[in-house]
């Protein structure tokens, strides 16, 4: 299967939403996100305790969106630019199988 290559420049709007690729200079607002009480216990980034643990998994995005092999975008609040999720399209082995994670 051939790679499919999105444009690091491509920016989704909705109505509502504004999905973009997601940059190291968002670290400390998802670092935010992430300590929040609020923030679901059971995900991978609830376990990342720095700013810096955040930026090196932008950083392991960036790089596999760069192989074709992730599509992830970070979700805002269309006027007011608040994060409000993250949404990762992961290729899994066989090339022929994708993983949803939001």
């Amino acid at each position: 299967m051939k790679n499919v290559v999105v444009s690091t420049d491509t920016i989704l709007t909705t109505q509502r939403l504004v999905l973009r690729y997601p940059k190291l200079d968002g670290a400390a607002g998802i670092f935010s996100v992430v300590r929040s009480p609020q923030f679901p216990e059971e995900l991978p980034l609830k376990e990342m305790n720095t700013v810096s643990e955040i930026e090196e998994w932008l950083k392991r995005l960036q790089e596999n969106s760069a192989a074709g092999q992730v599509f992830s975008w970070v979700v805002e609040a269309r006027g007011s630019g608040i994060l409000v999720g993250q949404v990762t399209l992961a290729r899994i082995e066989g090339n022929q199988v994708w993983a949803l994670a939001f």
